[in-house]
């Protein structure tokens, strides 16, 4: 039977068969040494050393290892006979303490002493390996790859732009290893001979397929089968989100570890099993029997097993299985939750469900085409919304009743003009009186189909509310509106001044609102722990009463419009921003969330502040993720845009944010771009209700060359949408684009590159900007 054969027992599923919790629940890289023994690593420098028990099935801790002063970043086996000063093998760890230390396998226990100590690298290591040539090899944040012959440096490896993450050596004695730049790197000798470009993020990891070739995955979701020489073989999609490793099973399968909480397994291209669990998984390795062990974010060490021998007890399996459906029920209430959807028990109507309808939230989010349907419901009762690309807003048909046949049907909204209410000599469909929970009634009018946020946001500009009332208000409208008709004399007879097209005027900014604050604030709170152990950063590290502000913000205020985020909130954030740039990844999304609050916004929208988050995200040996976090948390500064144009304020400076967007786009990932069109056309919405003179001489020329040299389909249009903007909001902007020459650079777009979604988008996108011109 050949190693890619799968017949007879592999045909078998995995199955649990040991799930373990250590002391320290924080573990997040896995090694097996030898056939009993697995070794993993904490935060506070151990080694971790578990047995296989008599049962042949469980596990169990049966010593520790202080090996390194602060964390360990990875443990990584040698097996016997790759190294000839260590035939039996050698097991290898690497720290925060930029240390690399090999211990001998034999004396794996408490007070054990290293056996060979690597010094010399210039940050953390993140990844190690050996070569076929016996070489140990190291690659290190610093962005360079090291081979070592013992403790003696070998070659170093240069020509990665960001940290080295990936490294192994291959048959033919070259080395391959993959980075946060994107690329991965074929090495001989100390010199590149290959840069193989196929991944669109970060490349986590890289495994090597003996007689095959070797993958690669990482932040893109994707993995890729490469040949020795650097040819693509295969590629396998299907996570949901970040790779984190993959192993090779002795029959030749691979085994991936995703954040999205998944275990895959492959075979021939594709997924023939998926495992589900709780948390995302972090590491995945094999065990010399065919089992496979995994760590995962709840700090479990699980085996995974074809063999009925070893199959845990069924009152394991079943803890197990409830761990994951509690998971379940968690994350879809939390959806939920985020989604606007009612918690009131399922209400059917026909084959609908309509309790777990959407809420009015969902209206937030624009559609994607004329004519798009979206059934919501506001306290049970269903609603119908249908699309208008020409207004950019959601309409409302009419209520969602059960017909003849016993299924949901819409019944239109009744639209003859009965005869609005006047509010100070205006006439409105509806006038309302809103009090709010400290007693004060406001009056204010409002139409049938106006964006109830929108209208809540000119409401709190008007009477001078905070912006946390505004789902409340918005709220209150659709529940008071919903299903009954507009009532104006003459309704419809208004024309806009302004041209509108499908896509323009852009109505609603772009947002980033999603994120996990609990699990952010634990990665601050493991950061600041480190800084605390070192006397060089303790003065940086966070006190304890900048702790608890932090920990009240993250747990209580971001979850909540009624909670307002104070200036001490935001002076802990402040804080967060000296800190040494590789640590600083955290507070860019704890910014992020800080500007979906007015208070939060408002503390940082000022040039000194907004420059130091550009320094933040972009400074020299920054994590590879800070650019894309940092434009993120800049789109959400527009979310403000009627408080900012009551004070004729850009929350951006305008020659502050283009003189970045030059700077950071050309090397930027596709992500990153994504955020910086993104912010982009927040500018161009926001530029149409607050002009500002002779900016749109930096900010035109920068879209139209972009647009011309862009690649992406994505990307592409969102940079179209910007400039757009631009032009729809005044003669200025057109003229300018007119004179570098955007029709021809619109002329020249070669459609067949894109997907049929990006190309259909960028077609439109077009005509509308033409139409400007004709």
């Amino acid at each position: 039977k050949t190693k890619m054969d799968v017949e007879g027992e592999n045909d078998k599923e995995f199955v649990l068969s040991a799930q373990c919790f250590g002391e320290n629940r924080e573990m997040q890289t896995i090694t097996v040494v030898g056939e009993d023994t697995i070794v993993t690593c904490t935060l506070d420098g151990k080694l971790v050393i578990w047995k296989r028990a008599p049962d042949n099935r469980s596990w169990a801790v049966s010593d520790a290892i202080q090996g390194h002063t602060g964390r360990v970043r990875v443990v990584f086996f040698i097996p016997p006979g790759r190294v000839d000063r260590f035939p039996e093998g050698l097991l290898l760890s690497s720290g925060f303490d930029r240390q690399v230390k090999g211990w001998d396998i034999s004396n794996l226990k408490s007070g054990a002493q290293p056996v060979l100590s690597l010094s010399g690298h210039g940050d953390k290591c993140t990844t190690l390996g050996v070569s076929y040539t016996g070489h140990i090899l190291t690659g290190c944040d610093d962005k360079i790859a090291r081979m070592w012959d013992g403790e003696t440096l070998v070659h170093e490896m240069i020509g990665h732009t960001y940290p080295v993450l990936g490294i192994t050596g291959l048959p033919n004695g070259n080395i391959a290893t993959t980075s946060g730049d994107r690329t991965i790197k074929i090495w001989k000798d100390g010199f590149c001979i290959k840069t193989i470009s196929g991944h669109t993020d970060s490349v986590r990891g890289i495994t090597d397929v003996p007689g095959l070739g070797f993958l690669s995955y990482g932040l893109d979701n994707i993995i890729h089968l490469w040949s020795y020489e650097g040819d693509e073989l295969q590629l396998l999609a299907g996570h949901e989100n970040f790779i984190f490793r993959l192993a090779v099973l002795p029959t030749g399968e691979f085994v991936s570890a995703s954040e999205d909480r998944t275990v895959k397994i492959w075979h021939g291209g594709v997924c023939k099993q998926k495992l589900m669990l709780g948390t995302g998984v972090w590491d995945v390795v094999v065990l010399p029997n065919g089992d496979f062990a995994t760590i995962t974010q709840d700090a479990a060490l699980r085996i995974w097993t074809r063999d009925h021998a070893r199959i845990a007890a069924e009152e394991i399996r079943v803890q197990f299985l409830e761990e994951v459906a509690e998971a379940e029920r968690a994350i879809s209430q939390k959806k939920n939750q985020e989604e606007g959807q009612g918690e009131e028990g399922d209400s059917m109507m026909g084959d609908v469900n309509v309790s777990q309808l959407p809420g009015p939230e969902a209206l937030q989010k624009p559609g994607n085409k004329e004519g798009q349907m979206l059934p919501i419901q506001v306290d049970g009762v269903p609603y119908l919304f249908t699309w208008s690309e020409s207004q950019r807003q959601w309409n409302q048909y009419g209520q969602i009743v059960s017909g003849p046949d016993g299924q949901p049907e819409a019944q239109p909204v009744e639209t003859q003009p009965l005869g609005g209410e006047f509010l100070e000599g205006v006439e409105y469909d509806y006038v309302f009186d809103v009090q709010i929970s400290d007693g004060r009634v406001f009056k204010f009018g409002y139409n049938v189909g106006e964006n109830v946020w929108k209208v809540a946001d000119k409401f709190i500009g008007l009477y001078k509310l905070e912006t946390y009332w505004q789902n409340d208000i918005a709220n209150f409208l659709l529940k008071k509106t919903l299903g009954k008709p507009p009532r104006r004399r003459g309704v419809g007879s208004t024309v806009s001044s302004t041209k509108q097209t499908r896509h323009f005027p852009v109505t609603t900014p772009g947002t980033f609102n999603q994120g996990n604050a609990a699990s952010i604030l634990n990665k601050v709170l493991s950061l600041n722990t480190e800084l605390e152990d070192k006397e060089e950063t303790k003065e940086v590290a966070l006190s304890q009463a900048q702790v608890a502000l932090l920990t009240n913000l993250c747990t209580k205020k971001f979850s909540s419009q009624l909670e307002i985020i104070t200036d001490s909130d935001c002076a802990v954030l402040k804080k967060i921003m000296t800190w040494p740039p590789h640590l600083t990844f955290p507070v860019l999304d704890l910014l992020r969330l800080t500007f979906l609050h007015f208070e939060g916004a408002k503390y940082f929208v000022n040039p000194q502040s907004i420059n130091e988050i550009i320094r933040v995200g972009s400074a020299p040996g920054s994590h590879q993720a800070n650019p894309t976090l940092l434009w993120r948390c800049l789109a959400n500064l527009y979310i403000h845009a009627v408080i900012w144009q009551e004070k004729n304020l850009h929350p951006i400076e305008p020659s502050q944010l283009f003189s970045a967007a030059i700077a950071h786009y050309d090397a930027a990932s596709k992500n990153t771009k994504l955020a910086i069109a993104t912010v982009l056309i927040n500018f161009g919405h926001f530029y149409s209700l607050v002009r500002v003179p002779g900016i749109a001489a930096q900010a035109v020329p920068f879209l139209t060359e972009k647009i011309a040299r862009e690649v992406d389909g994505a990307v592409k249009w969102r940079l179209m949408v910007a400039l757009g903007s631009l032009i729809a909001a005044d003669s200025e902007s057109r003229e300018l684009a007119k004179d570098v020459n955007i029709l021809g650079t619109l002329q020249g777009v070669a459609f067949a590159q894109y997907d049929a979604e990006d190309a259909a988008k960028i077609t439109e996108i077009t005509e509308d900007i033409k139409s400007f011109y004709d």
